[in-house]
């Protein structure tokens, strides 16, 4: 799963807390070992979401490449 989201009309309602622990329920009990969820450091809502479920920060760099320029 690359990413999941909340609309803004239906954030701060405990809706994106049930997805993750939802999520990482699912993932404990098929033997993942983590659960990596990027965040851009802009993103300060995210930030401050992922520090209150338990989440700890990483220093990661990612690449990109564009593979279609058409798209």
């Amino acid at each position: 799963m690359y990413d999941i989201a909340v609309k803004p009309a239906f954030q701060r309602k405990g809706i994106g807390r049930q997805l993750l622990d939802t999520l990482l329920h699912y993932s404990q009990q098929n033997g993942f070992i983590n659960v990596f969820v990027p965040a851009n450091e802009e993103d300060t809502h995210a930030l401050d979401f992922y520090h209150a479920t338990g989440g700890n920060p990483e220093k990661v760099v990612y690449f990109t490449y564009v593979t279609n320029k058409n798209f």
